[in-house]
């Protein structure tokens, strides 16, 4: 008989959480679609209906039989692993990319930080602009998975002008009391009240690619397709994190070492590597190399063009006033630091 094939034994809560612990610790990217959705299918027997275990169970889900447990995918009351980990749908359609230039079908998860997690981020040296880079990208290495369909994904393909984004939306699960948003205060030019301003998505407002520009975007290669008089075909796009993350790691190894490295370069590379797998040192020297040779013409028009392409968050927000109705502009700032995107400062609501 099938049932003498498989194993049968008393799923504990010790064991349940176990389970969803090691499905957590996969993180990062989503496996192929087709792998994900081939699960294993375990029946769990009850031996002793009245044992200690049993018991217990009934008496938290109303019910005598676990039934059929999907393994990694689902937990004994059907709930997915995903929903009992704090793991929340983002769309990437609300992002300052609008999701053009990820692969058709991507989707975002992302789940409130840890404390192991707020703990790292408080180490951040906020002067060492490098270390505030490594310390946003590790909140979203462990806090933001990426698929897409039948493609596998990083979080380093998450353009790099969606992040702030993203970390603020990571923010609002990881600390949901009012008390805690961050705020700035600006003043009315036309009646001097006080505004009470969130640092928040909804408040923020965005660059947008000049429609001379944007007739060009590829909605198959999910980049701009520029054709010019001169110089032919150019494809650019918003670079992604991962690409950054390699750009960046060069200049701090030339920084380290005292050695040359050309900004001019380094403006436009950012917007015409599309992929940082394979992406490394030597790519961008080999790069530079090549770069020298360009003419006039052909530097200025792929400057001007990265120029056109940033797409992200403006350094003032634009809000009404709340008392006459006129508009306030605020800049996108942290008072306390960027530190206290994950370290609470105000802890008055702590104190007794």
């Amino acid at each position: 008989m099938a049932k003498q094939n498989k194993k049968t034994h008393n799923l504990t809560e010790e064991e349940i959480a176990k389970a969803l612990a090691a499905r957590e610790a996969e993180g990062g990217a989503f496996e192929d679609v087709k792998e994900a959705e081939v699960v294993q299918e375990e029946e769990v027997v009850q031996e002793d209906p009245y044992s200690k275990s049993a018991k217990e169970i009934e008496a938290k889900t109303g019910r005598k039989s676990l039934g059929k447990v999907k393994t990694g995918t689902t937990t004994m009351d059907g709930v997915s692993s995903d929903e009992v980990l704090g793991w929340h749908d983002f769309h990437v359609t609300g992002l300052p990319s609008k999701g053009k230039f990820y692969p058709v079908g991507t989707k975002f998860m992302i789940r409130p930080a840890k404390t192991a997690e707020i703990r790292h981020f408080s180490t951040l040296e906020e002067q060492d602009i490098f270390d505030v880079d490594d310390k946003l990208n590790h909140i979203l290495q462990n806090c933001v998975k990426v698929r897409a369909d039948k493609k596998v994904l990083s979080w380093k393909d998450i353009i790099e002008e969606d992040r702030v984004f993203v970390i603020l939306a990571i923010r609002d699960l990881t600390f949901k009391e009012p008390e805690n948003k961050l705020m700035v205060k600006k003043r009315c030019g036309d009646c001097n009240e006080e505004n009470q301003i969130e640092v928040s998505s909804k408040n923020f407002s965005l660059n947008e690619v000049p429609a001379d520009i944007e007739k060009y975007y590829n909605p198959t290669q999910r980049c701009y397709v520029i054709q010019t008089k001169s110089l032919g075909e150019i494809i650019m796009r918003p670079p992604t994190i991962g690409v950054m993350q390699v750009i960046t790691k060069y200049i701090r190894n030339k920084e380290r070492e005292q050695g040359a490295w050309d900004r001019a370069w380094i403006q436009i590379l950012p917007y015409i590597q599309q992929e940082w797998r394979g992406f490394t040192d030597k790519s961008i020297f080999d790069g530079e190399v090549d770069f020298k040779g360009w003419d006039e013409k052909k530097y200025t028009v792929h400057y001007r063009l990265a120029e056109k392409l940033r797409i992200g968050v403006q350094q003032n927000m634009q809000v009404s006033c709340h008392a006459c109705g006129a508009g306030v502009t605020a800049p996108v700032d942290f008072p306390e630091g960027i530190k206290s995107l994950f370290v609470i400062s105000d802890i008055s609501g702590e104190l007794l």
